[in-house]
C-alpha cells in the first residue's frame, strides 16, 4: 500500500484542474475555506483507500483544507516560475 503523503501529492496533483478559488491580491491563494470542497473529496477518497481520518489529518497537519490550499500555491508558484525561465 502506498504511504498517505505520496497519496496525498498524487491526489492533490491530479485534482488540481477541478479547483475553483480566486487567487488574492498577493497572488496564492489566502482562505482555507475556499478549498473545502476539495477537502471533502479528498477525505471521501482517503477513506475509500483505506487510509483512517486520523491517518489523514496527521498528515496535513490537523487541516486538509489548509493542506490543499498550501500545496496547489506551492504548485502554482512552481509551475509559473517554471514558465518564466522558458
Amino acid at each position: 500500500m502506498v504511504n498517505i503523503d505520496d497519496w496525498l501529492n498524487d491526489r492533490i496533483t491530479e485534482r488540481k484542474s477541478y479547483v475553483v478559488a480566486s487567487v488574492g491580491s498577493s497572488g496564492t491563494f489566502e482562505e482555507p475555506q475556499q478549498f473545502v470542497g476539495e477537502a471533502l473529496a479528498i477525505k471521501v477518497a482517503a477513506l475509500a483507500e483505506g487510509f483512517s481520518e486520523k491517518e489523514l489529518l496527521e498528515a496535513c497537519d490537523g487541516d486538509v483544507s489548509e493542506f490543499v490550499m498550501i500545496r496547489l500555491n506551492r504548485f502554482m508558484h512552481h509551475n509559473w516560475r517554471g514558465a518564466l525561465s522558458r
